[in-house]
């Protein structure tokens, strides 16, 4: 299956945006309401979204600052349990600031996780530049999911 795969831009360096993958409060200022980080291989991902869903899985591997691969998946969700898929995050210093290229393996390269993604991405740029928040997707996935 091909990967679910975005490219982005931030004005921000490559450590910096790293850490907003790695620190649980700096994750949570774009995705999640609460998480818990383990960023080494093996070590524990746990993100906790509103009206109690929960991503979980591991870290596969942490190579600061320039890749990130762990396994996710949602806790009580038959097609996609717990560690079920697996992100890369890799980032490229360019231009002044980075580069980031996520490819997710395990969901539809289209469709609500393509979407949900693209959201948490605009938010993650807002939180690594102080930007301008963007509302949180996660209600508009949550209603569009249970309509499936």
């Amino acid at each position: 299956m091909k990967p679910l795969e975005q490219e982005i831009w931030i004005d921000a360096p490559r450590d910096d945006v790293f850490d907003y993958f790695t620190d649980s409060k700096k994750l949570v200022r774009w995705m999640g309401d609460n998480a818990q980080l383990d960023p080494v291989k093996g070590g524990q991902y746990l993100v906790t979204f509103k009206e109690g869903w929960v991503s979980r899985g591991q870290f596969v591997e942490v190579i600061r600052p320039k890749r990130i691969v762990y396994t996710v998946g949602w806790e009580g969700n038959e097609e996609f349990p717990p560690g079920s898929t697996r992100v890369e995050i890799t980032l490229f210093s360019e231009l002044g600031g980075t580069r980031l290229l996520l490819r997710h393996y395990g969901p539809p390269s289209d469709g609500l996780e393509r979407k949900g993604w693209g959201q948490y991405l605009e938010r993650l740029v807002a939180a690594a530049t102080h930007g301008r928040m963007p509302r949180d997707p996660f209600d508009a996935l949550v209603d569009e999911t249970e309509r499936r």
